[in-house]
């Protein structure tokens, strides 16, 4: 069973690391033709990830991020594509130019601006056009220079769309939404706190731009072994007697709910040596 914990970026005119990275231990890797390329090399990505597509392996099938819709076109019709700056106008825009069969196709939209979250929470219409899965993601470098705010180690300024995106993709029954960047690789604490809140608000995995960060990422986003243990706990003992007191917590339904669902993932995804 796939895992969608580790997103991890590579640039599309950089052949040998768009390939280092499908060989790496990150969950999902996505093939960058956005920042990550400069617009003189546009062509050049394109024509290497024409190439690569073609030598990759099923099991292992990257996304592409995507800058303009001439890449798109360029590209398709490769199966999964990263939408970045999504909101209701380009929505629209990517609909009238794909073609109309979307079977077979995996979509991320990357949250990016105020006008993006105010269309997600405000479409008349969900953004089913693309059929499903359809995940969302937050992008929150371009999102603080559109409102105007600093980033801050708290991450308050982040609290209104790790809160919006959680909420909307399980209102609209989508797999739970990827958690932004974190652009400062020597901060390896302050990384871990924020990858932390990001599982801790509804967020299912993270954004990474260095292979460094694959690893705790992973870790983070599976249930730990108090997790298990506790969990453990409440199935066995609530089980056998129904709403029950355990350690000093009353326990029912959504309590045990919550267990069974992190046995169940810890259960589908057993973590590895590369995960520690």
């Amino acid at each position: 069973m796939e895992r969608y914990r580790s997103w991890l970026f590579a640039p599309g005119d950089v052949a040998d690391r768009c390939l280092k990275a499908l060989h790496s231990n990150a969950d999902q890797v996505i093939w960058d033709l956005e920042d990550a390329v400069p617009v003189s090399h546009k062509d050049q990505a394109r024509d290497t990830l024409l190439r690569l597509l073609a030598e990759v392996p099923g099991d292992r099938v990257p996304w592409i991020r995507i800058n303009d819709l001439e890449d798109l076109s360029a590209l398709w019709p490769h199966q999964r594509w990263v939408v970045p700056k999504m909101d209701q106008t380009r929505l629209e825009q990517l609909h009238r130019q794909i073609p109309s069969d979307l079977s077979h196709r995996e979509w991320v939209f990357i949250i990016e601006s105020a006008r993006g979250l105010w269309d997600l929470s405000h479409a008349a219409t969900p953004w089913h056009l693309f059929g499903d899965p359809i995940r969302l993601a937050f992008g929150s470098l371009d999102y603080l220079n559109d409102i105007g705010a600093q980033a801050t180690p708290e991450e308050l300024e982040l609290l209104g769309p790790r809160t919006l995106l959680p909420w909307v993709s399980r209102a609209w029954n989508w797999p739970g939404p990827i958690d932004t960047v974190f652009p400062y690789l020597d901060d390896k604490d302050q990384f871990t706190l924020s990858t932390q809140r990001g599982r801790t608000m509804g967020f299912q995995g993270r954004l990474i731009i260095h292979p460094q960060q694959i690893a705790p990422v992973n870790r983070i986003f599976m249930p730990s072994d108090a997790e298990r243990q506790w969990a453990e706990q409440i199935v066995t003992q609530s089980e056998q007697a129904g709403a029950v007191r355990i350690g000093g917590e009353m326990v029912d339904r959504p309590v045990l709910e919550r267990a069974r669902r992190i046995l169940e993932t810890a259960k589908q995804h057993p973590m590895t040596k590369e995960d520690v």
